[in-house]
């Protein structure tokens, strides 16, 4: 196999995004120069101040972050902890963008509310996955920044440099995963068993749904200090247009959507031949995403008598609309971590058509709920959900119902809390 390597910056310094590192935070701050007063005044003590984040760095546990790039769905999870009184956070970012994702350069954020840095990276592109990455000046900045606890994404070179540095200066290392059993799976072995050489080893764990938490305590994790943080989701533009949906008159088609890269592993051709067997008329199917299967699948929806309609990406607030205007949800991928997407079609409320192997279901798409789950392999089953939900709209009607209660089960703050105490327990 040829291997592609992509050099996105060859800074050796890494690259601010809000501010410089924060090194007051977690660390005593000289008492303030006081003018003597022209009559006695009650003495100004830390007690008294406000513990907003001006104040409160010496009580602070240091924590350091190391996504592999600044993507919306995780913005807000981000905000968040950084808002925590009892956290001072460091974003290290491995790269600007990951090599091989058929995204605009504008989709992704550069303007973050928490500090961050982006590091320049050498990148093996992988086809339909996060590239691995060998980001630079890692170490220094976690020198620089001296965490008490360091975030790893995954088990990639950033989180070996990690537990190097961890080791070396006596500090504690969480990692976090969205892998699940089916998509770990896919996983060659020596990889495998790298992940559990480091997971016994590590101080925590996080876990982006129920799969992803087993997982890591099935390989080693320490149960008592590994925790389920749902995967975030920027969907409050969603759940707006949502609200504002339109009744759609009982005769039209149903409208399936699948936000997805036009990639092997997620199977839309699958999908495609599905609608296909619907009766004429009853089903559109949009597809909103790109990628190097672009033009072979709409040359097979070209040659189907259902409406299949493909739109590249599309702006934050087309892609609500998108979800408000839909009648239902489909992913039915290989191989999915997690499936932001569906986390996204439960926020509109929408009834859903999930793949067995993706990360999110069982959390968010759970069958006899809200969700028909699919063997992704499975034609003949996956045609038997698409009919279902096109001819029996009582059945659609309570499971959008439901996704709108799962989505209420799942504020933000309760993924917050969870990370945060994940963070907190590995300190000890």
């Amino acid at each position: 196999m040829r291997r592609r390597f992509v050099i996105l910056s060859r800074d050796e310094d890494p690259i601010p995004r809000r501010s410089a590192v924060n090194l007051d935070c977690g660390a005593p701050r000289p008492p303030p120069k006081l003018i003597p007063p022209a009559r006695p005044e009650p003495r100004v003590t830390a007690a008294t101040l406000r513990p907003d984040k001006a104040t409160r760095g010496a009580s602070q546990l240091r924590c350091a972050m190391l996504p592999p790039a600044a993507v919306p769905y995780r913005e807000p999870l981000l905000a968040a902890l950084a808002a925590r009184e009892e956290l001072c956070l460091r974003v290290v970012f491995q790269a600007q963008q990951p090599a091989g994702w058929d995204m605009d350069q504008g989709w992704y954020p550069t303007d973050h509310d928490y500090d961050s840095a982006v590091l320049g990276a050498l990148q093996w592109a992988r086809s339909g996955r996060t590239p691995i990455m060998l980001s630079r000046g890692l170490w220094r900045e976690l020198e620089r920044f001296a965490p008490d606890v360091v975030v790893a994404w995954e088990f990639g070179p950033a989180a070996l440099v990690a537990r190097a540095w961890c080791s070396r200066r006596r500090r504690a290392l969480v990692h976090f995963s969205e892998l699940g059993a089916p998509a770990a799976h896919e996983l060659p072995a020596a990889q495998r068993r790298l992940h559990g050489a480091l997971l016994r080893r590590a101080a925590g764990a996080i876990g982006a749904s129920t799969q992803a938490r087993e997982r890591l305590v099935g390989l080693g994790a320490p149960p008592m200090r590994t925790v389920m943080s749902l995967q975030s989701v920027d969907a409050d533009s969603i759940r707006t247009a949502a609200a504002a949906r339109p009744t759609r008159p009982p005769g039209d088609p149903l409208r399936l959507l699948c936000v997805a890269r036009l990639t092997p592993e997620k199977n839309i051709a699958a999908l495609i031949r599905a609608a296909a067997s619907t009766e004429p008329g009853a089903l559109e199917l949009e597809v909103i995403g790109d990628g190097p299967l672009r033009a072979e699948l709409e040359s097979l929806a070209a040659s189907v008598p259902s409406t299949v309609r493909f739109h590249r990406a599309v702006s934050p607030a087309e892609m609500a609309q998108a979800y408000a205007s839909a009648d239902a949800f489909a992913l039915i991928s290989h191989y999915e971590p997690f499936g932001v997407a569906l986390r996204e079609a439960v926020a509109a409320g929408l009834p859903l058509i999930a793949s067995t192997r993706a990360g999110a279901t069982g959390d968010i798409a759970i069958a006899g709920r809200n969700a028909l789950v699919v063997d992704p392999g499975d034609h003949a089953a996956i045609a038997a959900a698409v009919h279902l939900l096109t001819s029996d709209p009582a059945r659609r009607i309570a499971m959008a119902q439901a996704s709108a209660e799962i989505d209420a089960e799942w504020p933000l703050e309760r993924s917050v809390d969870a990370f945060a105490r994940a963070v907190l327990l590995a300190r000890g």
